[in-house]
């Protein structure tokens, strides 16, 4: 009598922990409208870009001597134009990928690099020529 109360006891407790596991699943499945897989402003987020570029493309802008081009993090510049390196003073500079070195403030730009600001903190390009400048990320002229 003894066994079959303990088998009864175990087939119990497993049917309710089934019940819960079968109606937590079903409430909030992955992929459906209350628990998407990536959230809508997210997705938007990628899609808009942001003020000044932010996108996943290369932008080109007419840039005239004297202005400077200020990049957010991470932001990626191809220049045709001539210019200089400013780093607000961190002494860090500029990464150019095309020479795996980094170009410190004051220091020229050769044409057709790629170069990549490392930190939203002031770095950019001055130009001293006229020309283009492609740009992936956010940036700011000056």
């Amino acid at each position: 009598m003894k066994n079959k109360k303990n088998i009864i006891s175990i087939i119990v407790c497993a049917m309710l922990l089934l019940g819960t596991l079968v109606v937590s699943a079903s409430s909030n499945s992955a992929g459906s409208v209350d628990d998407p897989l990536v959230t809508k402003s997210y997705v938007d987020s990628l899609v808009a870009g942001s003020e000044g570029g932010g996108n996943n493309l290369f932008v080109p802008i007419t840039v005239y001597p004297g202005d400077i081009m200020i990049g957010g993090e991470g932001t990626e510049i191809i220049s045709t134009a001539e210019g200089t390196v400013i780093d607000n003073g961190n002494g860090y500079g500029i990464i150019d990928t095309s020479s795996a070195k980094y170009i410190n403030n004051g220091e020229k730009i050769t044409k057709n690099t790629i170069l990549v600001i490392p930190r939203d903190d002031g770095r950019g390009i001055k130009v001293t020529k006229r020309g283009t400048i492609m740009v992936k990320g956010e940036y700011e002229i000056r």
